[in-house]
């Protein structure tokens, strides 16, 4: 990555934790301590970035409806809705594994030159991210 890009992701990041930061939420042991589906289901209503993304840092490079660093959300919902496979680093994939895969240990091309740095590389916040992946196809669909 480029010093200019690294500055603005490092800036999108702060920006992004201060705008977050009425959306208070209290974590025990590192678990969360929300109803997840309760709050995916009122995000996706609402068009709004789920507290679990907000959690994993997801909105430090995207938002719901505009590119920021990496694309909106509807944008990649739309690009996949319909599609049942994903081929990532030459392996094909059920659709929501392979988008698990991509964002779990990053990668490029996708979208342009920046690069999905990796999220989850040891697979700890698999289904986490597999909940924030099928909330992202729903976007698409609305």
């Amino acid at each position: 990555m480029t010093p200019k890009l690294i500055k603005t992701a490092l800036l999108l990041s702060i920006l992004a934790a201060l705008a977050g930061c009425d959306e208070h939420v209290d974590y025990k042991d590192d678990g969360l301590n929300f109803d997840v589906d309760k709050d995916l289901q009122s995000a996706l209503q609402q068009k709004r970035m789920p507290l679990l993304a907000v959690r994993l840092g997801c909105n430090a490079c995207h938002a719901i409806d505009r590119k920021l660093v990496g694309p909106a959300w509807e944008d990649v919902g739309k690009r996949y809705a319909n599609a049942t496979t994903y081929e990532y680093k030459g392996k094909t994939y059920p659709v929501i594994e392979g988008l698990v895969q991509k964002v779990s240990h990053g990668g490029t091309g996708n979208w342009g030159v920046e690069s999905m740095p990796a999220l989850d590389p040891s697979g700890g916040k698999h289904d986490q991210i597999a909940k924030l992946v099928g909330f992202i196809l729903k976007l698409g669909k609305q």
